[in-house]
């Protein structure tokens, strides 16, 4: 008797929570909403977190604006965010099963190259949409069916620069050495390759160092006594270094670089060896809307961004995601799986701050363009 009566108890309560809360709801007019949840890895602590950091904090920057506005067809937006350090595989590989299995996200932001590409076939079989949050390339475009690329063509940081060595500083050899940890820097010293040959050029020193090098004066001889002038370097923010060590060795070399050229902690460890570098670098077409991601970034963090390159690419990553969302639920659909991968590619003509952004058919944009500027005094200067 006493179990029998303690079910019915237990009933009873249970009764009285739900009608409570049916009553609740009538008073205040408010239901539960279930909120969008947008997963994002990136590298926020040890190596490559001046690259990380910036990038998710334009994510998190888009997702106040957007639950500010209301939501998403007035759905909130919750960003639940995991830390893979460095680029080993296996710690993207677990932040990938959390968020997908456990938090139940319906999209998935990173700039983590190399570990999109290779999760492509999973995110295919479970119609997850995947969105690199820096960088597109043909090999994304050539990637699953469910990964996009929204951001900064990457072959054409190679075009840029084979076409600004042979038609700018007039050479037609020329010498490149590429950190070998990671697919996107082996792509781009592809393309300038391909790029520079076509153009008449020939190379005439080609070597890689491995991610972890901080100590470029044995490869930085070789290259003296190859005689090796222009060089271009695609790396990271230990790239730095070898221009540093080049001026310590009095090597007059012309250094070219991409992007990462303008990060502040490549700066630092150059130590003045940047002086007188080109780097290709992005300008945005719409200031006043990077003026306004500028104070909010300073108003939320309280200092200037560290790179505002990789603050943009994250945010017009997830407003361009949030566009696809919302036409999903505008249709009746779920913002998520095939309905959201179709709402991707409907995306044209959307005003960035990095520019135009029309995705392709093969789930791309090729339309954010840049140019080279020359490092003056850590500034970068119209040439």
């Amino acid at each position: 008797m006493v179990r029998i009566g303690f079910k019915i108890a237990i009933a009873i309560l249970l009764v009285a929570i739900i009608m409570f809360s049916g009553c609740a709801t009538q008073l205040t007019g408010k239901a539960t909403v279930e909120p969008i949840k947008i997963g994002y890895i990136g590298i926020l602590t040890g190596m490559y977190a001046t690259i990380g950091i910036p990038n998710v904090r334009g994510i998190e920057i888009a997702v106040e604006e957007i639950n500010a506005a209301g939501g998403i067809a007035g759905r909130p937006v919750e960003l639940i965010i995991e830390d893979a350090p460095g680029v080993e595989k296996r710690a993207f590989l677990n932040a990938f099963y959390k968020l997908t299995e456990i938090d139940n996200i319906d999209a998935l932001l990173s700039f983590h190259y190399g570990s999109l590409i290779a999760i492509t076939e999973t995110a295919d079989q479970n119609k997850i949409v995947l969105v690199e949050s820096i960088d597109t390339s043909e090999e994304i475009a050539a990637a699953g069916e469910y990964l996009f690329g929204p951001g900064v063509y990457d072959e054409g940081f190679g075009h840029i620069l084979a076409d600004f060595i042979t038609d700018e500083l007039n050479k037609k050899e020329a010498g490149i050495v590429t950190n070998n940890g990671d697919p996107i820097t082996e792509l781009i010293k592809n393309s300038f390759i391909i790029r520079f040959e076509k153009n008449g050029g020939t190379i005439v020193f080609d070597e890689s160092y491995a991610p972890e090098t901080t100590d470029f004066r044995s490869l930085l001889l070789k290259i003296k006594n190859r005689d090796v002038d222009p060089l271009v370097v695609i790396g990271w923010d230990e790239a730095g270094f070898m221009l540093k060590q080049a001026k310590e060795l009095g090597l007059d070399i012309q250094f070219l670089g991409w992007d990462q050229f303008t990060v502040k902690q490549f700066l630092v460890n150059a130590a003045g060896g940047a002086e007188g570098a080109y780097t290709t670098m992005w300008e945005s077409p719409n200031q006043e809307k990077l003026d306004s991601l500028i104070v909010r970034y300073k108003k939320k963090y309280g200092h200037d961004p560290e790179n505002i390159f990789f603050t943009s690419t994250g945010y017009d990553a997830a407003m361009v995601t949030f566009e696809a969302m919302k036409q999903t639920i505008e249709e009746g659909k779920e913002p998520r799986g095939e309905d959201l991968k179709n709402a991707m590619h409907k995306i044209k003509d959307y005003k960035g701050i990095l520019g135009t952004i029309t995705i392709d058919e093969d789930g791309i944009a090729r339309s954010i363009t840049e140019k080279v500027r020359r490092i003056e005094n850590n500034q970068f200067v119209e040439i």
